[in-house]
């Protein structure tokens, strides 16, 4: 591509883009100097992709002036994108007709153009061109009244926008999802999407983008009744525009923020600001705006003089602050009422020249009250007749299109809830991949001191190594079992007790890491790592109590004994006898001494030996535990006879009136 050319499309992004009265002459100057190049220039004769992407550009252009004059060069464009066999051209193509097909009003066409685009889009794997077309195609359908249709195509082109993180795109898709709530009723709805339209407008920094999320969101709170509330965005809104100096939007703004007063009865800040907004509006020959505004102010007046006949006993001070307040020094109701007459006439004959049938019947009912509070009932009459006759008919087109949209309505909801659902799955799933993600690099840790403990070759080293590798891998089911845990506590979304698990967890990884090559360690170490593994289970089941108790006279910080001897007998007896059992569980680790040894006791008020071997049995599962077959033998090759220490094993079972209630297990460590 040539510098020049390259240029010109920088030109016409920037084209595109540009706002303000002088938009029209600066787009015809730039769609003159692309055509010359494109049927004069240096690029009239090529066959490539620079002239289709030219052509293009002209046919995008010429939507705003000739839209015959876009179809000719959009299909000039199709065409030799064609020829070429270039995909991305015929989508670009296509796209350009259908922005002109929907200048020309021609929507049915417009879409089936962008349709097209939008399938070769996707076979590119071009995303913004999918976004763009997805959000086109919403848009029309909701101005066309298809809000199933445009829902699916908005939200479609939300999770594209979120995806490339554009804040200005998504800004703009939550607005018009405002809109689609707003026209089916939903108001609420329309105030949350707004309220996300405005975050995301306000982190593209555009003022002019900020001022109009500001202004919706007022409209938001006005349309649910907070005035307060949309008075406050309302004048958030004006203070940017005032800096921009948009005048037309000042208008309006102005124009809301009187119209939220009036609601509240605040007379002289709605008149105030209508007085304002008609003057801005005259000096646009804005004729909607100023009748719009001749409306309000009249309103002002009739309600200041509706209120100022009040049969209370506070009609005295409502009158002498009506007197005070007055902008215009009106000191009477009949003055109030004169005003109001005259300015709704006004107004009235405006909304007539313009044939607005929803201003209009509510003028009419404004004109036919003041008339009958100033006793020109015959006046009042006729005015509320017209009002009936145009009330009658707005509310059946509206009561049309409610009918015709109940089943919209629904169906927005359901998506609305799928929506939601499938951000939540999205967020649980990324969590589970994380941990997930820990506990292979767990495993994959734990493998790999296996591994390199199992490649020693003597007998005896290959012996006690298979007893080290038990001691750096502990149990895997316990590792998966510890994961499974965490992940079911992340999904039912068990925040504080997920975290703790994984702590816990993590913690006693550490410890068995740190252990796993020493073939002795202090017995505060064992009993720490013994507390970790205690409580993790704990944490799981939540069906037992435990403690574990040392005799005052054993050092613990200088007493060595074998490394993860004891592990094994504690998880029989919270797998085996504590957790068949059910709630009330007890278990007990208690450490004592003699002349030659530690005296570890396990005791648990569990099911049993026996019962337990059965129910394992009935469960096809194999009772004997490997890391106690492995703990025992371990035990076995630290005897020394000659020095009398034999260390072994006992087993008791607890009864009371011939019914197991539970088993002692008593370990003979020696002192290393």
């Amino acid at each position: 591509m040539t510098y020049r050319l390259l240029l010109l499309f920088l030109l016409a992004a920037l084209s595109v883009q540009k706002q303000g009265a002088a938009a029209p002459l600066v787009g015809k100057a730039f769609l003159d100097s692309l055509v010359k190049e494109a049927v004069y220039g240096r690029y009239k004769d090529n066959e490539d992709t620079n002239r289709v992407k030219l052509l293009c550009m002209i046919s995008s252009q010429y939507r705003h002036t000739n839209a015959d004059e876009g179809l000719r060069y959009g299909t000039m464009a199709l065409g030799l994108a064609r020829k070429l066999n270039w995909a991305k051209g015929e989508g670009e193509a296509h796209f350009s007709l259908g922005l002109n097909f929907q200048a020309k009003s021609d929507i049915v066409k417009a879409i089936e153009s962008w349709m097209i685009a939008l399938e070769l889009y996707k076979k590119q794997g071009n995303k913004r061109g999918v976004f763009t077309v997805t959000n086109n195609l919403g848009f029309i359908k909701f101005k066309q009244g298809d809000y199933p249709g445009a829902l699916e195509n908005l939200l479609a082109a939300l999770a594209i926008a979120e995806e490339l993180e554009d804040r200005g795109r998504l800004g703009s898709i939550c607005g018009n999802l405002s809109g689609i709530y707003s026209s089916l009723g939903n108001e609420r709805k329309s105030l949350e999407y707004s309220i996300k339209s405005l975050a995301h407008a306000k982190a593209s920094g555009k003022k002019d983008v900020i001022a109009h999320s500001f202004s919706s969101v007022g409209g938001r709170y006005h349309s649910i009744m907070q005035f307060d509330s949309a008075v406050y965005y309302y004048q958030q809104s004006l203070r940017i525009y005032e800096d921009l100096g948009n005048s037309e939007a000042i208008a309006q703004t102005l124009f809301n923020i009187g119209l939220a007063h009036f609601r509240i009865n605040r007379h002289r800040e709605g008149l105030e600001c209508g007085t304002q907004s008609l003057k801005m509006y005259k000096e646009l020959g804005a004729k909607l705006g100023i009748a719009n505004a001749l409306s309000l102010i009249g309103d002002v007046y009739l309600s200041a003089a509706r209120d100022s006949n009040l049969h209370t006993p506070g009609v005295a001070k409502i009158a002498e602050r009506l007197k005070k307040n007055s902008p215009l020094g009106m000191d009477n109701r009949a003055a109030l009422l004169r005003a109001a007459d005259s300015t709704l006439s006004e107004a009235l004959a405006k909304y007539m020249e313009m044939e607005s049938r929803d201003e209009l019947q509510s003028c009419y009912f404004s004109l036919s009250e003041a008339k009958a509070l100033m006793g020109d009932y015959k006046g009042a009459l006729e005015n509320y007749k017209q009002h009936i006759l145009l009330k009658d008919s707005v509310y059946s087109i509206a009561t049309n299109v409610k009918i015709a949209n109940l089943g919209a309505v629904r169906e927005l909801e359901l998506k609305d809830k799928q929506i939601e659902l499938n951000r939540l799955a999205m967020e649980k799933k990324r969590n589970e991949r994380y941990f997930y993600i820990a506990g292979i690099l767990l495993v994959l840790g734990v493998a790999g001191v296996s591994i390199r403990n199992m490649k020693l070759s003597s007998a005896k080293e290959l012996s006690e190594n298979k007893l080290n590798a038990f001691q750096a891998r502990m149990n895997p089911h316990f590792i998966f079992n510890a994961l499974s845990s965490i992940q079911s506590l992340i999904m039912n979304n068990e925040n504080e007790r997920s975290i703790d698990y994984l702590a816990e967890f993590s913690t006693l990884m550490r410890q068995v890491l740190d252990n796993s090559t020493k073939s002795k360690v202090l017995l505060k170490t064992e009993i720490d790592m013994l507390r970790s593994y205690i409580e993790l289970e704990h944490l799981r089941f939540e069906c037992f109590l435990w403690e574990i108790a040392v005799a005052d006279d054993i050092d613990q910080e200088t007493i060595e004994i074998p490394g993860m001897i004891i592990q094994p007998f504690v998880e029989n007896a919270i797998l085996h006898g504590l957790i068949p059992r059910g709630e009330g569980g007890l278990l007990k680790v208690e450490f004592t001494k003699n002349s030659k040894q530690i005296i570890c006791t396990v005791e648990d008020n569990g099911i049993g030996r026996e019962k337990s071997g059965e129910l394992n049995k009935s469960r096809n599962r194999d009772r004997q535990s490997h890391g106690v077959n492995i703990a025992t033998s371990r035990l076995a090759l630290l005897n020394n006879k000659k020095a009398g220490v034999i260390n072994k094993v006992t087993y008791t079972d607890k009864n009371e009136n011939g019914l197991a209630t539970g088993t002692l297990v008593t370990i003979q460590l020696p002192v290393l």
